[in-house]
């Protein structure tokens, strides 16, 4: 049973993995359930993306009652999302690779800079992840 003003709010991996359930107070703001979600997932806050449905759950001092409408209980996905890739560029002409640390975002950017090329491919590697652009 749910104590009143409080969801059970369980959280899953989007493959489908528990990853934990939490008691949440309709007061909560979402940086709280966010804290709470470090705790059980051992997830970042920073690097949390929560969605109920399709839908991202947004603004961080949000009110768990605005965002979330269950009357009980409620599923939430949780994506984690790197802020950073370690980018390791491999210069043309045969020249030796270097590493860039860089956002995602710039790595669009980049990407989007870069003379017929469409997007690229991150693929993780020990401690960073190797990029490759691909080509148009």
């Amino acid at each position: 049973l749910v104590p009143d003003g409080t969801f059970d709010v369980r959280v899953s991996s989007t493959s489908g993995t528990s990853l934990g359930s939490i008691y949440a107070s309709e007061e909560w703001t979402l940086r709280e359930l966010k804290m709470k979600i470090h705790k059980v997932a051992e997830v970042p806050v920073d690097q949390q993306r929560i969605f109920l449905g399709e839908d991202e759950l947004v603004g961080d001092t949000q009110l768990l009652r605005t965002l979330l409408h269950a009357v009980f209980s409620v599923d939430l996905i949780l994506v984690r999302e790197f802020g950073w890739l370690e980018l390791q560029n491999v210069q043309c002409a045969g020249m030796d690779a270097h590493v860039e640390r860089m956002s995602v975002e710039q790595a669009k950017r980049k990407c989007a800079s870069l003379e017929g090329y469409q997007g690229f491919v991150c693929r993780p590697h020990l401690q960073m992840s190797e990029v490759h652009f691909k080509s148009r």
